[in-house]
């Protein structure tokens, strides 16, 4: 390999370790973001059932109707991140 060449392929070398360094926390975010949006997917079954749950105690019961539509509505009303 001559000169040239080597110094080619040394400017390319250089370049793309540049360019890894910089995408690098790119890479983490779109990972964080990935795992977060596994872990939501995973809960949201789980907060269907309890609201399928709650909603037949409170056709069931009417004693305590206005309670779980309470603690729906309050539900309903966190923010969401």
């Amino acid at each position: 390999m001559d000169a040239i060449q080597q110094a080619h392929q040394e400017r390319l070398h250089a370049h793309q370790a540049q360019v890894d360094a910089a995408s690098q926390p790119h890479q983490l975010r779109l990972a964080e973001a990935a795992d977060r949006d596994a872990a939501e997917r995973d809960k949201a079954p789980v907060r269907l059932t309890v609201l399928y749950t709650l909603e037949r105690r409170a056709n069931d019961d009417e004693r305590h109707r206005q309670t779980i539509v309470n603690i729906v509505c309050a539900y309903l009303r966190m923010p969401y991140a």
